[in-house]
């Protein structure tokens, strides 16, 4: 076994029917941000019906809800919530070893240096410019098959957008691209988007409903942000107790 597996990556995505806890899954919400045919799509995530990729044969990952099988949505506290799982950083071969994974886990990607850049490049502009879209444009290239890696048939080049059409679809591109990564929710707070993005309904896979046949989609829960209060965290009271220069709480807390 390599001496530098160190993090617990399978254990915390992977599925239950695999000796993993669901700890953190795809929401509706996400799947639904993919572009029709963008491969990072089935890349990023393990839908049901879908082939379970870290068991051996042809086990098909169902967590459709009265299923009955280990994957059930909701059914142990380490069975996904929504019916969807994360391929992203889970892989077989960690299966043995889930507490001591041997993928590498990201501190900084290109990919987001260049949305970074798209995005900065957009604001100081009065129309997206050649650089930006090419910025943009190198990482829908590289998530195309290789087979339509020229011909633009799937993630078609950005192009003939407004500064907002392209303001919005630089951040769809980040979302969708470092899905998984810690990024999404400070993106929020940057953007100030937080209350129109988190005051929502959290969704999961759609069902038949045993018995019935009636078409339903998994509902969780209704998040609340409160504008007034959440873009900034507290200050801890004891930097406060030794510094009263640092002045006042921040509001809310």
């Amino acid at each position: 076994m390599p001496i530098n597996r160190t993090h617990n990556s399978f254990q915390q995505l992977g599925p239950r029917s695999s000796e993993g806890l669901s700890n953190y899954v795809p929401t509706r919400s996400l799947v639904d941000a993919y572009e029709p045919l963008d491969p990072r799509r089935n890349a990023t995530i393990l839908f049901p019906g879908d082939i379970n990729p870290y068991e051996d044969g042809n086990q098909i990952f169902d967590p459709s809800p009265g299923s009955k099988t280990p994957d059930e949505a909701n059914v142990s506290y380490d069975a996904t919530c929504t019916g969807y799982q994360f391929k992203k950083y889970v892989l077989k071969e960690d299966r043995a070893y889930n507490t001591r994974c041997n993928i590498n886990l990201v501190e900084i990607r290109y990919a987001d240096v260049l949305l970074m850049f798209a995005e900065a490049e957009n604001e100081v502009n009065a129309t997206p410019s050649p650089a930006a879209y090419n910025a943009v444009n190198d990482v829908r290239y590289r998530a195309r098959p290789a087979d339509h890696k020229d011909d633009g048939t799937i993630l078609p080049d950005l192009k003939n957008l407004s500064k907002e059409d392209f303001r919005e679809a630089v951040r769809r591109e980040r979302r969708v691209e470092l899905a998984g990564e810690g990024l999404r929710y400070f993106d929020l707070l940057r953007w100030r988007t937080a209350e129109n993005a988190l005051n929502a309904t959290v969704y999961g896979m759609d069902y038949k409903e045993p018995g019935t046949g009636e078409m339903k989609t998994i509902r969780l829960e209704t998040r609340k942000f409160n504008p007034s209060r959440n873009y900034l965290w507290p200050v801890p009271e004891q930097e406060l107790r030794l510094n009263p220069n640092l002045g006042q709480q921040n509001p809310g807390y």
